[in-house]
């Protein structure tokens, strides 16, 4: 089970990962053929940190989400996950 979903994180630690995870880069491309948008976030400075990330980015992915305007459908990926064929279910 996850850190995040048993309390098992601090508040100060999930605070810490969270305004990271916000300040981050990202790469956005828009796939019109798939009806994806592909948000690529750039880790954060340590591996588990991205794997409390990737859970996020896992659950944010499951809201399947439509960017305004565009009607593509919002899929969010880390860096290690980039060459994994990953359309979001």
């Amino acid at each position: 089970m996850p850190a995040f979903a048993t309390g098992r994180v601090n508040k100060q630690r999930s605070r810490r990962l969270l305004a990271e995870f916000l300040q981050s880069e990202a790469d956005i491309a828009p796939e019109p053929d798939s009806g994806i948008l592909r948000v690529r976030v750039i880790g954060t400075s340590s591996i588990s940190g991205d794997a409390v990330i990737a859970m996020f980015l896992e659950e944010l992915i499951r809201t399947r989400t439509v960017f305004p305007g565009n009607d593509l459908r919002m899929v969010y990926e880390l860096p290690a996950k980039a060459a994994e064929s990953n359309n979001g279910g």
